[in-house]
């Protein structure tokens, strides 16, 4: 049986102050990515999908200043036409990460709907890693359990997978 495909999409890629080059979407190397990775390990999501990773704009965003900014979600809706996401197979789980981009993305669904172009994913609308990693352990747990829980309630149809999957704690999600 093929594992279905849950895709993590943030806003935009992040510059690293070290290197000045773009991080790939949510990098090991990147603090919110190697939060990310830790978290769909624990969880164990990865056991029952395929995990990927993107970001909406392929780059990061500057401002005419030179700034690093967050996109708001109608920068975000007009990067989103020609983007991979429209391309998953049925049956994937698409996780928004942040609300800019659960915004956009939910408008571009809508107005794709209303043409007869039907998405093949579910979306997970869900709070960006760099925020969740700031809140106090209980905060992330409770997040975490209902990330969980929403990614394996949309992958119900495979069910024989989720023998793998964790139970959340406050021991075993230590991050």
């Amino acid at each position: 049986m093929t594992r279905p495909t849950v895709l993590f999409l943030g806003p935009c890629r992040k510059l690293n102050s070290r290197t000045g080059e773009a991080y790939p979407p949510f990098a090991e190397e990147a603090r919110s990515g190697k939060f990310l990775r830790k978290c769909i390990r624990e969880l164990g999501i990865d056991a029952v999908a395929e995990v990927d990773f993107d970001n909406i704009l392929p780059g990061c965003a500057i401002d005419s200043s030179g700034k690093e900014y967050n996109p708001s979600w109608n920068v975000l809706l007009n990067a989103l036409d020609k983007h991979k996401i429209w391309g998953l197979t049925r049956g994937s789980v698409l996780v928004a990460l942040s609300e800019p981009v659960c915004r956009a993305l939910t408008i571009a669904q809508q107005t794709r709907s209303n043409s007869g172009v039907e998405s093949n994913f579910e979306v997970v609308c869900s709070v960006h890693p760099s925020y969740v990693m700031r809140r106090p352990a209980a905060e992330r747990i409770k997040h975490l359990d209902h990330l969980r829980t929403s990614i394996f309630q949309l992958l119900r149809p495979h069910q024989e997978l989720f023998d793998a999957a964790l139970t959340i704690t406050e021991n075993n999600v230590n991050i």
